[in-house]
């Protein structure tokens, strides 16, 4: 009967939704928070490190740790209270001060699971980036290779022309040095 009154009266069940419900307020400073770092901060690893450090900052969060496949690293206070994500990438560890309800585990959760996100498509971010500098690289080889073939086969056909032609000045034969060289040279 308290929990859900007749008669159009409020129970307890609206403070309790309330009460979960404003739990977020702190989420939502902090998950922009990561929406500005995600623009400032390229590399993930610095990415994870001070999205972590902002996270700290939550009011219920008294620090937390992380594990990657090349780093790990802790900030704030561990504590007895842990709430773990992990995803293929990354492992977090959230400390709270208090003991976690259902709901504050869920939300924590949630922060983790976020968090991971945002560094995996950082990760990804960079995979992309070096790929489309060797892409770029390769490229770059290809045209480079093919220019400089072009010039040699165009300079093996003047040496084999003047060596049909040897011993012998013909005009023919200095004509067509004097057409191709200043074309071989420009390219």
């Amino acid at each position: 009967l308290a929990w859900n009154p007749y008669a159009g009266f409020a129970g307890l069940n609206v403070f309790f939704s309330r009460y979960v419900f404003s739990i977020g307020l702190p989420v939502e400073k902090w998950l922009y928070f990561l929406a500005e770092l995600s623009h400032a901060e390229s590399r993930p690893e610095r990415f994870l490190a001070d999205g972590i450090a902002g996270l700290t900052r939550l009011t219920w969060v008294s620090g937390a740790a992380w594990r990657t496949g090349h780093e790990h690293g802790e900030h704030g206070e561990a504590t007895e209270f842990a709430v773990e994500y992990e995803n293929p990438e990354v492992a977090l560890i959230i400390y709270s001060r208090y003991r976690t309800s259902p709901a504050l585990q869920w939300h924590l959760r949630l922060l983790g699971q976020l968090l991971g996100e945002f560094y995996l498509a950082k990760l990804r971010e960079q995979k992309l980036l070096q790929q489309s500098y060797m892409l770029a690289v390769h490229e770059t080889g290809a045209r480079l290779t093919h220019d400089v073939k072009n010039l040699l086969q165009s300079l093996n056909a003047l040496c084999s022309a003047a060596e049909q032609n040897r011993g012998v000045d013909s005009p023919e034969l200095q004509a067509l040095i004097r057409r191709q060289l200043p074309v071989i040279a420009q390219r």
